[in-house]
């Protein structure tokens, strides 16, 4: 064991004759670069013998940066305890492993603004608030400020006060407005009668603290008085621009009268707001995320319109095949060739006659009696008898009519021009199947497909006593033959009548139906009603929904067995497309569902992106810095996007926007993915960020860790910090190896448990992972999977143990369950909604989960307020541009971005000692204390080196659009740079001269 005690210190002192020395023998461009050492000296040693670790022998910061960041603070002797860590780590196979060591980093740091890093942070957040909380002060009590003018500007959402205050999750929001207007809702009667199972008072209590996030409901229930007039709103809504002009004077009221509205809240919520979220990096935060800003150039709308004109390819190859294929099935009418068709078997195949106009009446003449006269006019008054609006389609059955448009349809063209990929009759064409068996659309349960069983088929012919109606025509012994299942011949005909009437009286001699009942449901079949249209329901979800010889069983739904597919050709299934689990018979229908996928982003997403309000600035409005660039077009289109961010638009505080902060990565196969790259630097510019490294399940292992006030002292905080995927000791690994999955599959897993979700999620995911997984495997996997990180429920302490996570668990929900919640670093209280006085013991899944994501949203704030504070201290030309998740993102002056490189560093250093030193801990694992990796690039995408190529983009950033592969920088490659200096070159030759003259 090695003690945290003193072990190798470097030193930061300058010595001033080796400086002197230089001067005389070297220019001044050389002595240029010892002004930055004279600000820090790097150390990276390639081996660092003595490293800095703790009592478990996890590496720490070096002694400068500890002394930079934790200054004049003892690091508690927990040896006490080291039994029990010892004990839980060896239990899990972790305990004497070897850790890995790090270069150690050393450099001077700005100086802390307090006397530990949490002074620090709350007084550079006080700074950056001071004039903003004297303009609240003055909304609080006095008149409407005027219009503002060249001031800094910054937007405070009322709403999202509101959200963070007293906000419901998206749950108790289906349940608020159930309690308002009835309704039917699967969720809400799975919840009422899990409450009545329980013996739980249905109390909505928590109803009272809140409402929906609409203007006029939020005003009702903090400022009381009646409903706001919003019926004028419509005209925005419906109304043409000539009503807009007509209406001008009563629509300026009605928005005068919404921004009085939303004062009045804002009075009312602020006072409580500053309560009970006392720390001003929260609010400083929530006003940075507020001023997003994405760069676009004349590249915006030449992606609009390059993937509009190829998705209209596109879907135009997709209709023509979509249309062959409908015609070819059309052709199974003539001698009712498509009852021995598996998919088309139960289609409407009725067709229409053509019909004449009954005669007119005349009087009647023998063919003997008419004359040449009144055999012509018969002839001409036949006529009459044609319809004048003739029968739609006349001859072709009624499946293929509904997919042809009228003749008076606007948009008429001939043929099945109304086939897509979203009509119910697609995957039928397409000759559709599951793992090999086809795929069949029930009116109850929606998508599955239908599994040969010749046990049931034999049974089937002696069943005839429960069946009612109609027997199926479906073509049964084709499924035997297309799953190479061998059976008896005379099991796939019906059954005589005679081995009808034998049957019934071997029943009646034989066994009561009671009787039957009971060996029919040991056999795992049960009668589902006693209505007409039964059906037998098998246990393991297959049915028997009336079809001879073959079980039903549904496709699996992302949201679980319980819901029902409503199109197997949606987005949820593309992965099962991909993997060939899903899969069409036709070479031709292979096209389609290759069309379908390629098609599925754009289609879903083209009118979010096209809304976008992209703005154009006049070249009078651009900064020197664009314009001086030599890149620089006069005739160029610069302009932005501002994004309608949310700043808190969730019950944790997340931030929620619809467009960027859901868009996807750029994919080969889909048109319109790369959106992202879209948003380019300006000339002059560069877009400077990184992703926070596993932030959340270091968040919520850093929780666990408090409890022994040791990093890394629980099997998850150890795995978090050290574990290694070469050997399978992190954490991703062994929940891999635990569940026989992949280990990315164990991401999701992992991450999904972490915000409270319990042991039916993994089942639910397991069986995704592996469409070969029984619900019943599924089961016994995920028992086992969560036995072994949750742990066990020790239901008279209230706590879990035995597991990896055990101890995490437990502090988690020791903050859910305390009398008033809050996050443990900026202490944000909980909405109102999920205190413990107001709810008891409900809603723990949403209440964990707000603990860790609350907890990361003040992770996000930290940075933000942080960086802000070094770009303004240093004089770094930068701004913010967005935050995706657990990614921020700058955009920064050419010059700058190596500084802002560092500033992003340093940032995360001082933002995870800040949540160390919150939680109990002066110190900071080396390993977790700068980012990976920093990227500089000009364009928004996941990695530097992505060429984001796409149906739409197939030539790639570079050659299409002229952006080179960005860069990426670690620490070591940052502090070779920058020399671990924040200074600009300028000022820091200023200070060589003033220093040595």
């Amino acid at each position: 064991m090695v003690s945290c005690l003193n072990v190798w210190r470097g030193g930061f002192h300058l010595c001033s004759q080796r400086v002197e020395r230089r001067l005389v023998f070297q220019r001044w461009l050389k002595i240029s670069k010892l002004v930055s050492s004279h600000h820090s000296k790097v150390v990276t040693s390639a081996n660092t013998p003595n490293p800095r670790v703790n009592e478990i022998n996890i590496q720490m910061l070096p002694w400068n940066l500890h002394e930079q960041i934790f200054p004049k603070t003892d690091i508690k002797d927990c040896s006490s305890g080291l039994e029990e860590i010892q004990k839980n780590l060896s239990k899990h196979g972790l305990w004497g492993k070897d850790t890995t060591v790090l270069n150690d980093v050393t450099f001077d740091l700005p100086k802390l603004q307090g006397k530990s890093v949490t002074d620090h942070f709350y007084n550079i957040a006080n700074q950056q608030l001071n004039g903003y909380i004297q303009l609240t002060r003055h909304l609080m009590t006095g008149s409407i400020p005027a219009k503002p003018k060249k001031s800094p500007v910054r937007f405070l959402d009322t709403m999202s006060l509101h959200i963070a205050l007293c906000g419901m999750t998206s749950f108790q929001q289906v349940l608020y407005q159930s309690n308002k207007k009835s309704t039917n809702r699967k969720e809400v009667r799975e919840y009422m009668e899990m409450r009545t199972s329980r013996r739980q008072m249905v109390d909505n209590y928590w109803t009272n603290e809140s409402t929906m996030n609409n203007l006029n409901d939020v005003y009702q229930h903090h400022c009381g008085g009646p409903p706001l007039k919003k019926a004028t709103r419509d005209v925005f809504v419906k109304g043409s621009m000539a009503d807009v002009r007509e209406m001008f004077q009563e629509l300026c009221s009605y928005c005068a009268s919404d921004v009085e509205a939303t004062l009045h809240v804002f009075r009312q919520v602020w006072p409580q707001f500053l309560e009970r979220f006392p720390n001003p990096v929260t609010l400083s935060g929530m006003m940075e995320m507020g001023t997003a800003y994405l760069p676009i150039n004349q590249n915006w709308k030449r992606y609009l319109n390059q993937s509009d004109a190829v998705y209209n390819d596109l879907q135009n190859e997709l209709s023509r095949l979509l249309q062959k294929l409908a015609n070819e099935a059309c052709e199974l009418l003539h001698d009712n060739r498509y009852e021995d068709d598996l998919w088309l078997w139960d289609l409407d195949w009725s067709v229409n006659a053509y019909k004449l106009n009954k005669p007119k009446k005349r009087p009647k003449k023998t063919d003997q009696e008419k004359t040449s006269d009144d055999i012509l006019e018969d002839i001409l008054s036949s006529k009459d008898r044609i319809p004048k609006v003739g029968r739609h389609m006349v001859g072709y059955p009624a499946w293929y009519r509904e997919l042809c448009p009228k003749t008076t349809d606007p948009d008429w063209r001939s043929g099945p021009s109304q086939i897509s990929t979203s009509r119910r009759i697609t995957p039928k064409l397409l000759r559709m199947t599951y793992k090999g068996f086809p795929l069949h659309y029930d009116d109850k349960y929606g998508w599955g497909y239908l599994i040969p069983d010749k046990h049931k088929a034999a049974s089937d012919r002696q069943k005839l006593v429960m069946a009612v109606g109609e027997v199926s025509k479906f073509p049964i012994k084709k499924l035997f033959t297309m799953c190479k299942e061998t059976v008896t011949e005379e099991l796939l005909v019906p059954m005589s009548d005679k081995e009808i009437e034998k049957m019934l009286n071997m029943a009646k001699d034989d066994m009561e139906w009671t009787e039957l009942a009971k060996h029919l449901d040991e056999a795992g079949i049960k009668k589902q009603a006693k209505q007409k249209d039964d059906i037998i329901e098998i246990r393991e979800t297959k049915y028997d929904i009336g079809i001879p010889g073959c079980w039903f069983q549904k496709l699996p739904h992302k949201d679980g067995k319980g819901s029902n597919v409503g199109n197997p050709l949606s987005k949820d299934f593309l992965a099962l497309i991909e993997s060939g689990v899903l899969k069409s018979l036709l070479i031709t229908a292979e096209n389609v569902l290759k069309l379908t996928k390629m098609c599925s982003y754009w289609k879903n997403n083209k009118d979010r992106i096209s809304g976008q309000m992209a703005v154009t600035l006049e070249e009078k409005d651009l900064p020197v810095t664009i314009t001086s660039d030599p890149d620089y077009h006069v005739d160029g289109m610069y302009g932005a996007i501002v994004p309608r961010v949310i700043p808190a638009g969730t019950i944790t505080r997340r931030a929620v926007e619809k467009t960027w902060m859901t868009a996807s990565n750029a994919y080969v196969d889909r048109v319109g993915s790369e959106m992202k790259s879209m948003i380019q630097s300006p000339p002059g510019y560069h877009f400077v960020g990184a992703d926070v490294d596993s932030q959340e399940l270091w968040i919520a292992a850093i929780i666990g860790d408090s409890k022994h006030r040791i990093h890394g002292s629980t099997p998850f905080g150890w795995m978090t910090l050290q574990g290694n995927k070469n050997d399978k000791t992190d954490l991703h690994s062994k929940t891999a190896e635990t569940a026989g999955i992949s280990r990315d599959h164990a991401k999701i897993l992992n991450y999904g448990r972490i915000y409270g979700a319990g042991q039916k999620f993994a089942e639910t995911l397991l069986m995704n992972f592996n469409h070969n997984l029984t619900p019943t495997e599924a089961a016994a996997k995920a028992k086992k999977l969560y036995e072994t990180t949750k742990g066990k429920r020790k239901r008279a302490e209230r706590h879990w143990e035995g597991g990896t996570e055990s101890e995490m668990f437990n502090m988690l929900e020791s903050i859910a369950r305390s009398s008033f919640p809050k996050t443990p670093v900026l202490s944000a209280s909980i909405s109102k909604v999920l205190e413990p006085e107001i709810i008891g013991d409900e809603f723990m899944t949403s209440r964990i989960n707000w603990v860790v994501q609350s907890s990361a949203v003040d992770y996000l704030h930290l940075m933000l307020v942080c960086m802000n504070w070094l770009c303004n201290q240093y004089d770094i030309n930068a701004r913010f541009a967005i935050s995706i998740h657990d990614e921020v993102r700058y955009l920064v002056a050419r010059e700058d971005r190596y500084r802002a490189v560092l500033a992003l560093q340093i940032t995360n250093l001082l933002t995870r000692s800040m949540f160390a030193q919150a939680l109990g801990m002066n110190d900071l694992p080396l390993s977790v204390a700068f980012f990976s990796k920093v990227d500089i690039d000009q364009c928004l995408r996941k990695e530097v080196v992505l060429e984001c190529k796409t149906p739409s983009n197939p030539r790639g950033m570079e050659r299409a659009y002229n952006i080179p592969t960005g860069e990426g920088y670690d620490i070591y490659n940052t502090l070779e740079i920058t020399k671990g200096s924040l200074r600009d070159a300028e000022e820091s030759k200023s200070e060589f001269f003033q220093l040595f003259g």
